[in-house]
């Protein structure tokens, strides 16, 4: 214990700072000094010993400046035609200076929990989903310093972080200008780096005093969570609470929910807490809730599933490639397969979906394979895997689609690779960090192609997108215009190029002889502008002949 309070209280060092900043995204939204991460890292060699030091004051003095931590508050309407303050979600903007828990884990558990939810036969069981009422923004201060000392944090420590968030203040960010200027007296900012860490430790307090359900004989667990004493599970400021359908666990649920209400300031939010239940109303429900009555619902199962939701993001990005809508199927000019290769294997470079779905599944994949120490593998193990080992598991039939596909992505490595311990070795290629790099994994399941050099010359820096992908498209010979269609007006800009009639046949050889001497990129943005010029030329003539065909019929 006391090591690591002495590591929270470590030297400060300049690199730490530096790495801080340069872990911001760039297109973050800047506070109210107006400059994003993206200044900051491009100016580091001027500023970084002001930078740091600023930093180093803090730590030192325990004190910051109010200026530094102002904050900008945008209003997010949270539906359409929002004409009330509830219905707005405060996001605070920080200063850039004052700037890995994986939510997947906690979604694969619920989905598996609410599995067979529907059955006229399903066990009594119920799910409890708590929304607590303006979560961040109603935080009791005082309950924040007696957490952090309960949990044994060094003081110093303690007093650093009560001095970032009691000294707050705010602006409110309308049309595009900062209006008033006040300070915050109690809550978390949304939009603090410190706000979702912070907020964890304060549900360890209502995690303890769910845990103590265990040693109530009058408590009855949810399905399948017996084993592992799973009262709940959090997703930020949402909670989801399992239990047996009865009233007499339901009530204890609502009882701890209460007194954590009390100590912390997180009220429920009644009008968006909802009781699901397996098949019918619990005997006695309503007489026993205490100040939270909640409505019983069937829990709702029409949930789309994967590929479902695959095809359809696949079919969106289809339209809107080729007719520029996401609604308006158009005919591809280009296969799927070949437009997610990579550019310099003669494809677009768009992601493919089903390899990039396969890459992510792979993380889970080895997270069950290496007994990762997390709620859900645990659970896995447990009920799917307590008398065998992952890579000896046979898919059943009851099993839930999530073990079906990752078993199914097992085999497939397997099979590919010809051995369990060859596929084991090309998993551990694709780790980076002690974590399982979804990147790499990509690279295993996309489709392949031979590299090329004719796309080295479209795709440049100095071409124009909209005529680089134009001439992407006659190399491929998918271009639909006329091939002998010629201007004079783009033989004149043939700036450096022989005074040829162009045409696709020699725009085509004019790239693959570029490709091979390395010519100035200045020529290939000359060719793409040239050939969009003519598409465009063919383009209207295609719409004039129509008109004609469609005048002469009316006339006839």
């Amino acid at each position: 214990m006391q090591t690591k309070q002495n590591a929270l209280l470590g030297q400060f060092q300049m690199k730490k700072s530096k790495a801080a900043l340069f872990s911001i995204g760039d297109n973050k939204a800047p506070g109210p000094d107006g400059y994003s991460s993206y200044f900051y890292k491009h100016s580091w060699d001027i500023i970084a010993m002001d930078f740091t030091a600023t930093v180093k004051e803090f730590f030192t003095s325990g004190e910051i400046l109010k200026q530094i931590n102002h904050a900008v508050i945008t209003l997010i309407p949270k539906s359409k035609n929002a004409d009330s303050v509830e219905e707005y979600r405060p996001i605070a903007c920080c200063n850039v200076i004052y700037k890995n828990k994986s939510i997947k884990d906690n979604i694969f558990l619920l989905q598996e929990l609410l599995r067979q939810y529907g059955r006229k036969r399903s066990s009594l069981r119920c799910i409890l989903n708590v929304d607590l009422r303006k979560a961040f923004d109603s935080l009791d201060w005082d309950f924040v310093h007696d957490m952090l000392s309960s949990l044994q944090f060094p003081s110093m420590f303690i007093n650093w972080i009560m001095t970032c968030i009691t000294t707050t203040s705010y602006s409110i960010s309308c049309n595009g200008s900062l209006h008033g200027f006040f300070e915050g007296n109690t809550g978390l900012r949304q939009g603090d780096p410190l706000s979702p860490s912070l907020f964890v430790i304060f549900l360890e307090y209502l995690s303890r005093g769910l845990g103590r359900l265990k040693e109530n004989p009058y408590f009855y667990f949810h399905l399948k969570c017996g084993g592992l004493k799973i009262t709940h599970l959090a997703f930020a400021d949402d909670l989801v609470l399992f239990s047996r359908e009865d009233v007499t666990s339901i009530a204890l649920l609502m009882n701890i929910l209460k007194h954590f209400g009390d100590c912390s300031g997180l009220r429920v939010n009644i009008a968006k807490s909802r009781l699901f239940y397996s098949r019918h109303r619990p005997a006695g429900y309503g007489n026993n809730q205490g100040d939270y009555k909640l409505l019983p619902r069937v829990i709702p199962l029409q949930i789309p599933g994967n590929p479902r939701v695959q095809a359809k993001i696949i079919q969106l990005c289809r339209n809107f490639l080729w007719s520029g809508k996401c609604n308006e199927n158009k005919r591809p000019l280009v296969a799927c397969r070949d437009i997610t290769l990579p550019k310099i294997e003669e494809g677009f470079g768009i992601r493919n979906s089903k390899a990039w779905n396969k890459a992510l599944l792979s993380k889970t994949m080895w997270d069950i394979q290496s007994k990762k120490d997390s709620l859900w593998v645990q659970w896995v193990h447990h009920i799917y895997m307590k008398h065998t080992n992952f890579w000896d598991y046979q898919i059943k039939h009851e099993d839930s689609p999530l073990i079906k596909q990752v078993i199914a992505l097992r085999d497939e490595i397997t099979v590919a690779e010809q051995s369990q311990q060859v596929a084991t070795q090309k998993i551990i290629q694709w780790m980076a960090n002690g974590e399982l790099n979804s990147k790499l994994a990509y690279e295993y399941f996309r489709p392949k192609a031979n590299k090329l050099l004719w796309p080295k010359v479209i795709w440049t820096t100095y071409t124009t997108p909209k005529h680089a992908f134009i001439l992407w498209l006659a190399m491929k010979e998918r271009l639909l215009t006329k091939d002998k269609l010629h201007d004079p007006a783009a033989d004149q800009m043939l700036i450096g190029l022989p005074q040829i009639p162009f045409n696709l046949k020699n725009s085509s050889e004019m790239v693959h002889q570029g490709s091979q001497r390395h010519e100035n990129p200045i020529q290939s943005k000359t060719i793409g502008y040239c050939l969009h010029h003519l598409f465009c030329m063919g383009s209207k003539e295609s719409q004039n002949i129509r008109r004609k065909s469609s005048s002469s019929g009316s006339s006839s």
